[in-house]
Parts: C-alpha cells; structure tokens; sequence
C-alpha cells in the first residue's frame, strides 16, 4: 500500500516539475532577448587621435541599436571587422 502512495507521490512530483519546466521555457521564449544589430556601413570615416613614434590611434563612431525586447549591455566593444591586426599581418 505505501509503495503505491509513494510512487503516486514521485510521479506527482515528475509531473509538476515537467509542468514548471514548460511554463518557465514558455516564459522565456516570450520574454526574448536583447539582439544587437551593428550598422558597420553606416559609421563614421576614421579620425587620427593620437600619434607617436610608436603608436598610432584612430577612432569612429559605429551606429548600432537593438532590436530585442530585453535591455541590453555591452561591455568591451570591438566589431571584428575594424580589427586592425586580422586586416594587416604586420601591425603590432
């Protein structure tokens, strides 16, 4: 008799997870995610910032938005496209 009550009870305990389980992914689909979209063909020309016998420093502005639901942060931002080393072998 107790087998039957205690299987009952863990099968009762599989099925509210599986159904948390689904209300939580339900959820978070609807909720959605912040999505950068970078504007690269839209930024500004680069500009000499500084220069030294060594160094070189330019700069731009690269629009970009997001187009997600969420709030969004962005920290340490470097667009791959304006990379100086993978454009040129024997920058330092």
């Amino acid at each position: 008799m107790y087998l039957y009550v205690f299987l009952n009870v863990i099968i009762a305990l599989i099925g509210i997870f599986a159904v948390m389980y689904l209300l939580f992914r339900i959820f978070s689909w609807k909720q959605g995610d912040a999505r950068f979209i970078i504007e690269a063909r839209r930024r500004e020309p680069f500009r000499l910032k500084s220069l030294t016998d060594a160094t070189a420093v330019f700069e731009t502005e690269v629009p970009f938005h997001n187009g997600g639901r969420q709030l969004g942060t962005i920290m340490d931002f470097y667009p791959r496209t304006l990379l100086p080393r993978e454009q040129y072998d024997s920058s330092r």
